[in-house]
């Protein structure tokens, strides 16, 4: 299967996106990317495969300015 998603990361607060496989109590990164990519949208993709219910989880760390 296929993921297929949207991003924006702009700024010296950007943090972390990560996109999480989670299968019970299990969460397996699939993607993961950090920092200031400039003022523009960015086309995400990456694969997966699970053959137990599963559910696809967005997190999102912003840093503090220093």
């Amino acid at each position: 299967m296929c993921i297929n998603f949207w991003f924006h990361m702009y700024g010296s607060t950007i943090g972390t996106l990560t996109v999480y496989l989670v299968t019970g109590a299990t969460n397996t990164t699939l993607w993961s990317l950090s920092g200031d990519h400039g003022d523009q949208w960015f086309n995400g993709q990456t694969g997966y495969s699970s053959v137990t219910p599963f559910t696809v989880s967005f997190d999102s760390i912003v840093s503090s300015p220093s």
